[in-house]
């Protein structure tokens, strides 16, 4: 929610679903942050960075479902 909000700036916001099954298929690698980054800034977040094919953008087919939050 922290991300989805911009750390509480916004009172909602909006999450996307991914379904990570469909990563390769769709030519979208993912990197996990903690285990590429020596110390990252936030490791409780689990962050992972997706980079479409050619560095273009992502596939629409990768998203599962689109949920509106409020903070």
């Amino acid at each position: 929610m922290f991300y989805a909000t911009h750390g509480g700036k916004y009172s909602g916001g909006y999450i996307y679903v991914i379904d990570c099954s469909r990563l390769a298929a769709l030519g979208v690698v993912a990197y996990e942050v903690n285990a590429i980054v020596p110390n990252p800034s936030v490791p409780e977040d689990e962050e992972v960075i997706l980079v479409a094919h050619r560095g273009g953008a992502m596939p629409r087919e990768l998203v599962s479902e689109i949920r509106r939050i409020d903070a």
